[in-house]
């Protein structure tokens, strides 16, 4: 996946909602340019984007809020046919909280997920 191709699906409810571009959408401000320049950093600097179901995030959060987070960069160290097991993951939610301006690395000693197995039937995953 390159750049474009994340925007475009990190974006793609405003995208499709004003029937605009990446491009026209970033230079109207529809969107946060900053928040997808930092998870595509994140990126780069190999973790992952995961994006998982409520309920899914519930059960590995052990969060019963009535919004759980559900998108998370994540730090992938094991992988096999039908799972990745996830050392540490931030919600997307916490890096929006502390207004992007922590790196990644520091917020993986507070995140929401740690040490566990997600399904890869129940989750999309974004590399670089």
């Amino acid at each position: 996946m390159n750049k474009q191709e994340f925007k475009e699906h990190l974006y793609g409810t405003i995208l499709k909602l004003n029937n605009e571009t990446v491009e026209e959408a970033e230079k109207k401000k529809h969107v946060n340019v900053e928040e997808a320049e930092q998870i595509w950093e994140c990126l780069e600097h190999g973790h992952a984007y995961i994006e998982m179901p409520a309920w899914l995030a519930e059960q590995k959060c052990g969060i019963t809020d009535a919004h759980p987070p559900t998108e998370f960069i994540a730090k992938i160290t094991r992988e096999t046919d039908k799972a990745v097991f996830v050392e540490s993951a931030t919600a997307i939610k916490t890096l929006r909280s502390n207004s992007l301006v922590i790196y990644i690395d520091q917020l993986l000693g507070a995140n929401e997920l740690h040490n566990v197995w997600l399904p890869k039937s129940q989750i999309k995953i974004y590399r670089k």
